[in-house]
């Protein structure tokens, strides 16, 4: 499960921050999915329609954790940042570089399960909310549904199911995995599903206790994880994240296994095309169809 959020600068929240012209305060909104810009923005315009006070600029980084550090450096941090919940991000709420939304009404409507990922990762002093979260997403896998339905699949929820999927479209001559590792982190959702419901939730208590290591605990993991990218395209290593959701939305792979993000933007290259996805159980036994699948 991932989760992302807004964060603010404590110093976003008395205004002024950066200066404007006329009087008008200027808040740097800066946020990291390429293909989220025209949602954000539509909610940038709508926000400045209704505050002409106030105006606040879209700022668009693909590499926004690197960008977050650089400009720390600089202390020309933004006013309001969406980030993913995860390492980087805990560093800086450590080092409490976030406003504390704990007392904040705003949190009301926000699920306890994402405050407490998020909190867990660690925060600067006990009970701090160092953000709002706005979203969440769980792994699947996302497939192509005319494919699937074309070669008579079922859409998987064990790994044996989906090896079998892999194997029944790779021996039709079709690719099945769209593997986008010019960008490193697109290799995390898949193996993110795969590792949890491997080594179990007390993982890291073990780990700590010297119980296990990463050599043993991770070696079915990795196992699975070099095991599905061998179903991948040639090209995988040149291929970046928006390259593979155009790849997949015009029918040139057809299953990509990652978290159910690249949807929007994959309908956006290829309006016409249908997919859908499916909520997978990485364990070694199959399930009946019968039982809900478990999101991982």
């Amino acid at each position: 499960m991932a989760v992302a959020l807004l964060a603010v600068l404590p110093a976003a929240c008395g205004l002024p921050s950066t200066g404007g012209q006329g009087g008008v305060v200027e808040l740097e909104f800066f946020q990291f999915k390429s293909e989220a810009i025209a949602d954000f923005q539509e909610l940038v315009d709508k926000f400045n329609a209704e505050n002409p006070g106030i105006r606040v600029v879209q700022n668009d980084s693909p590499d926004a954790e690197t960008a977050i550090r650089v400009r720390l450096v600089k202390n020309d941090v933004p006013d309001v940042m969406a980030l993913n919940v995860n390492g980087p991000f805990a560093e800086l709420a450590q080092a409490d570089v976030f406003r504390d939304f704990s007392s904040d009404p705003v949190l009301t409507n926000v699920s306890d399960g994402s405050l407490k990922v998020m909190t867990d990762l660690g925060t600067a002093v006990e009970g701090q909310v160092p953000g709002v979260p706005y979203t969440m997403s769980a792994g699947g896998i996302i497939y192509n549904k005319d494919l699937f339905a074309e070669h008579d699949i079922e859409p998987p929820t064990t790994w044996e199911e989906f090896v079998a999927a892999c194997e029944k479209l790779k021996a039709a001559g079709v690719t099945p995995i769209q593997g986008t590792l010019k960008e490193a982190w697109t290799a995390l959702p898949s193996f993110n599903g795969l590792v949890g419901p491997s080594v179990g939730p007390d993982f890291w208590e073990k780990r700590a206790a010297k119980q296990t290591s990463f050599g043993q605990a991770w070696a079915e993991p990795m196992a699975r994880q070099a095991q599905l990218y061998s179903y991948a395209q040639k090209n995988l290593f040149s291929t970046d994240y928006d390259m593979g959701n155009e790849a997949f939305a015009k029918g040139r792979p057809r299953c990509c296994r990652r978290e159910a993000g690249p949807s929007p933007s994959s309908a956006a290259s290829n309006p016409a095309s249908r997919s859908a996805c499916s909520p997978t159980r990485w364990r070694r036994t199959p399930t009946s169809r019968s039982s809900p699948p478990a999101s991982t």
